[in-house]
């Protein structure tokens, strides 16, 4: 994932958890609110209850995989909150899961 793609600030974090539109799924919650820009800015939460930092850092890897495989509308600042049960699941799995999530969400791009 490129620098650019990278959602760190703080306060635009903030934005799309207050502001921004929800989809839970069964293994990730996506929150997102457009960007005007012409491609998305991701972002990944894992919360500590997960486990300790190598079993959190290893799903945030997987998300960010699966974010990257999955061809999606540009224009959008995207978060992917993990659940609990994301720590259980193999990658296949959980890109089936995201790849659902995204296509409730009406955000696919036009390669899926």
């Amino acid at each position: 994932m490129k620098r650019w793609q990278r959602l760190k600030d703080k306060r635009r974090f903030q934005d799309i958890f207050s502001v921004g539109r929800t989809w839970p799924g069964k293994l990730v919650v996506l929150k997102g609110l457009p960007n005007d820009l012409e491609y998305n800015r991701y972002g990944f939460a894992v919360g500590k209850r997960l486990g300790k930092a190598v079993l959190r850092n290893r799903i945030k890897r997987r998300l960010r995989e699966c974010a990257l495989q999955i061809p999606l509308r540009t224009g959008w600042d995207l978060i992917f909150v993990a659940r609990q049960s994301v720590a259980t699941v193999d990658y296949q799995a959980l890109k089936c899961g995201i790849r659902e999530l995204v296509n409730k969400a009406h955000l696919l791009g036009e390669e899926a």
